[in-house]
């Protein structure tokens, strides 16, 4: 029900100002990523927004884990120099990333070992500059009014990427990327700056093993 009404409101773009409308918080993690996986597999998943894309990383320490994630759709990806509609989704957030794109698919092991670092990076095809644009399905004030677990329901603030130069791994020095240095500007100006290393555990590779497993 929570994932329906989140996508339904992400649809038809009738974001929830009311609180009483607002899906109750999950009880649990464990209930916040059911609530995330039914929304991706909701009928709007594929008929409005394209299908899933990937996955997003965030909440770096929250609630005691490591970092949390939640789907990306097909339709809320583009190309740069393309823009990004601030309508489709609430865009309140922009946030510099790296992303990974993988070519292949890491199933699980034989054995329940997780992956290491090595076994994920033999599928990654290429790294990606790109930009997060972060987006929710209810207004500021009922958003403010949420618990931690409320908020991350709304498949952790998904909205889009902009998706910039692409990198073969091949040519990337991959275990020097959390020393890369970051910045974001706005026309002409450093708003925020940063490091691979702010990546969740460390490194964009890091993050990638963990979701993995």
């Amino acid at each position: 029900e929570a994932a329906d009404v989140l996508m339904r409101a992400w649809v038809t773009r009738q974001w929830i100002d009311d609180l009483a409308r607002y899906p109750a918080a999950p009880r649990d993690l464990a209930a916040m990523y059911r609530t995330h996986l039914a929304m991706q597999e909701h009928e709007a998943a594929t008929a409005e927004f394209g299908g899933l894309a990937g996955y997003k990383i965030g909440a770096v320490g929250a609630l005691g884990e490591e970092c949390l994630y939640a789907p990306l759709f097909r339709a809320f990806l583009v190309d740069a120099p393309k823009g990004f509609s601030h309508a489709s989704c609430q865009v309140h957030q922009v946030e510099p990333e790296f992303g990974v794109l993988l070519g292949g698919d890491l199933p699980t092991r034989e054995d329940g070992a997780p992956h290491g670092e090595a076994e994920v990076l033999d599928v990654v095809d290429s790294i990606v500059l790109c930009l997060e644009f972060c987006g929710r399905r209810g207004s500021p004030d009922v958003m403010a009014a949420q618990p931690p677990l409320g908020r991350f329901q709304d498949a952790l603030s998904a909205g889009g990427v902009v998706l910039g130069p692409t990198l073969p791994v091949r040519g990337v020095d991959v275990a020097g990327l959390p020393s890369v240095a970051t910045s974001l500007q706005v026309n002409g100006s450093d708003v925020a700056a940063g490091a691979g290393a702010k990546c969740p555990l460390g490194g964009p590779l890091q993050a990638v093993t963990w979701l993995a497993n």
